[in-house]
């Protein structure tokens, strides 16, 4: 299979399609028509052909992204504008986080090592990390590949908020749409850090419409919804043992935007990138707001955090730990892992 050079013109290679999160971003990425053409990776290339048989006789009206089967990614991936790790196992029930980071950090850094070496200095791909856990995973990708961090970023968070902005919304008997705001640290648990004064309802800040609304008395129960709403994806896992349609859209709207912004149009989105400064934090990879741009995101948007900036800290520590087992695990040194273990020591000075 021969592929012509695409600049931006939208080839997106997707490793891990034939898993329940892979299938989800694919089908979504071929209804959406989002790319001109999807390489397709999966444990076999009978599998990879059969969903692709399988999607085209769904959609047999539509005139989507072409779809081929991924054969020999050392020769393919040179041509990924957009390349999307899916490629993973769910954590076991009698797993720690630690242990699926070690497994999954195994089959990250085979890819990230195809990735980085079939790739031309002029021209660097977006990295997209779905695969658990994602912060890891995503300073892992980096790391391995070598790409300017801007290219990298792991998806996830900005479901984090659109969970949290939904039992919100369903405790004020509003609707998701009416609702927005921004998350920071680490994503799907406790650890993740979402500040009440950064949630938006209909564009004012939470804090304010309450008191417009003869609320401000709820604040407290609001903070619990935050915290339940942080465990929305575990919750969900414990019913029906995956999800799939949140990761998907968050992933798609993600490729859609780094293959089709012009250049001229940025938009807000929370993602998990790596940290080189901000907050005074560097060497991990966490959620963030950060302002997408054609080809990968700008920059981190460091609103103040006040008093949640120890959180931040906490959660950094956290994911740290978890990194620290990943790039072991893929034979990647970590020296700025003790200077995270002394974020909040340093802070206090």
């Amino acid at each position: 299979m021969v592929y012509k050079a695409s600049g931006q013109t939208g080839t997106i290679a997707l490793v891990g399609a034939t898993g329940t999160v892979g299938q989800a971003i694919l089908e979504q990425l071929y209804h959406s028509n989002v790319g001109l053409d999807i390489i397709i990776y999966s444990t076999t290339t009978e599998k990879s052909s059969a969903l692709i048989d399988d999607l085209r006789h769904a959609h047999q009206k539509m005139c989507g992204p072409r779809l081929h089967v991924g054969e020999d990614p050392e020769k393919e991936l040179k041509y990924a504008d957009v390349f999307v790790h899916v490629a993973g196992r769910p954590r076991k029930p009698d797993e720690t986080r630690d242990d699926l980071a070690a497994g999954n950090a195994k089959i990250a850094d085979q890819w990230a090592t195809y990735l980085r070496d079939s790739t031309t200095r002029d021209k660097y791909p977006t990295v997209i990390v779905v695969s658990n856990p994602v912060p890891a995973i995503t300073e892992l990708m980096l790391r391995r590949t070598g790409f300017p961090r801007y290219n990298v970023l792991g998806s996830g968070p900005e479901l984090d908020k659109n969970r949290i902005a939904i039992e919100i919304a369903k405790y004020h008997n509003l609707t998701g749409k009416n609702m927005d705001g921004h998350v920071w640290g680490d994503h799907g648990n406790e650890y993740l850090v979402a500040p009440l004064k950064y949630i938006k309802v209909k564009g004012a800040l939470l804090t304010d419409y309450l008191e417009f609304d003869g609320g401000a008395d709820k604040l407290d129960e609001i903070r619990k919804i935050i915290e339940g709403a942080k465990k929305g994806s575990q919750k969900i896992v414990e019913r029906l043992g995956k999800t799939m349609y949140g990761p998907a859209e968050d992933v798609v709207e993600l490729v859609r935007f780094v293959l089709q912004s012009d250049g001229t149009m940025n938009t807000m989105h929370n993602a998990v990138v790596h940290y080189d400064g901000e907050y005074g934090i560097k060497g991990v990879s966490m959620a963030a707001p950060v302002k997408l741009r054609q080809g990968g995101w700008e920059k981190i948007i460091t609103y103040p955090l006040g008093d949640h900036e120890k959180d931040l800290m906490v959660s950094a520590k956290h994911i740290a730990n978890t990194t620290r087992v990943a790039l072991e695990a893929a034979g990647i040194d970590y020296p700025e892992y003790e200077e995270l273990m002394s974020l909040e020591e340093e802070r206090e000075k």
